[in-house]
């Protein structure tokens, strides 16, 4: 405020004409100027600095009610990096969103990967207007090699960007959802509903397992893990306190987490058919409808929705997801 207060003054010039009366008059007028010379240069240094040590540093832009590992690229303009400078306001503006994803095979359509998938229901959800960039790997912008490691999902709002799908959504429904989709129920009901929805750490070890390569026990071992994971969910579901269909709390109201759940269930729909019917006699070893009702119904409940419909990809998009992923 002080450098663009005194920024008009032309510090270091003779003094006006009108007041070189005396040599005593001069130097009361000269040096005045001489510390205002010496305090605006050090301001001017102390705002430089201050600038270089933000610009390198991870900005969180909004208040720190979670862990974020998010990087703002607001804070890196300074120094040349990132994306296009814009003028920063107190808070986002609706607008402006672009949201780059795993492309399919063909480079162009929306890719099989569930966690683009939770963040898309979740912009549907909110209502947020936004462009879909299936980005083939060879198409990634050179912003998002650069400084975010080529990571997708990652949302692009103008001048900023935010990886981790978790931390996409955090943003979002902080700014854009006043906690709608992340304030469902207490505390202690989203941790409870958390703890049961995981389930996609044994989904992806038992899809990986192929058994030519490591054995018929090994998947034995997985498809069981598997089933462990799955009735922790059914039971959840089956809780005689809920009244509705979603996971959180009474399940009557669809919460971040039903959005990050029902991809994953789908991949395993999927990949039970495609990947493990060999290896069971020609018929998948989980039927839903008979092992896990309450599971099956859930999915038949969210597939109803738009923002299921809105966002869902080809089985054909899943299958080969995953076939690359089983041949690493």
């Amino acid at each position: 405020h002080t450098i663009a207060h005194y920024s008009h003054l032309n510090i270091g010039a003779p003094p006006p004409r009108h007041c070189r009366t005396s040599s005593s008059s001069k130097s009361v007028i000269i040096m005045p100027r001489k510390l205002l010379l010496l305090s605006t240069t050090a301001l001017r240094v102390l705002v430089s600095s201050s600038f270089s040590v933000v610009s390198q540093r991870k900005l969180i832009s909004f208040p720190m009610l979670f862990k974020a590992k998010f990087t703002s690229l607001q804070a890196r303009i300074s120094s040349g990096r990132g994306l296009d400078r814009d003028v920063r306001t107190a808070s986002p503006q609706l607008g402006g969103m672009s949201l780059y994803i795993k492309s399919a095979s063909d480079s162009i359509s929306p890719g099989d990967c569930p966690f683009a998938h939770y963040v898309r229901m979740v912009l549907e959800q909110l209502q947020l207007e936004y462009q879909v960039m299936p980005t083939a790997p060879e198409d990634k912008p050179f912003w998002l090699i650069e400084y975010y490691d080529g990571n997708m999902p990652c949302l692009r709002h103008r001048s900023e960007a935010y990886v981790d799908s978790d931390v996409i959504v955090q943003y979002l429904d902080y700014f854009f959802g006043k906690d709608v989709m992340l304030g469902v129920g207490s505390k202690e009901e989203r941790d409870e509903a958390s703890r049961a929805a995981e389930v996609f750490g044994s989904v992806a070890r038992y899809f990986k397992c192929v058994v030519d390569v490591d054995g018929s026990e090994r998947d034995g071992e997985y498809l069981l893990d598997l089933r462990v994971a799955l009735g922790a969910l059914e039971r959840h579901l089956l809780w005689k306190g809920r009244s509705g269909p979603f996971l959180v709390g009474d399940g009557t109201t669809i919460a971040a987490l039903d959005c990050s759940l029902a991809p994953k269930i789908y991949h395993l729909e999927i990949g039970l058919r495609t990947f493990k019917t060999t290896d069971n006699g020609g018929t998948p070893p989980i039927d839903f409808s008979v092992e896990f009702p309450a599971i099956y119904g859930y999915m038949e409940n969210i597939k109803e929705m738009e923002i299921w419909k809105n966002t869902v990809y080809p089985e054909d998009a899943v299958t080969w997801g995953w076939e690359n992923a089983r041949k690493n």
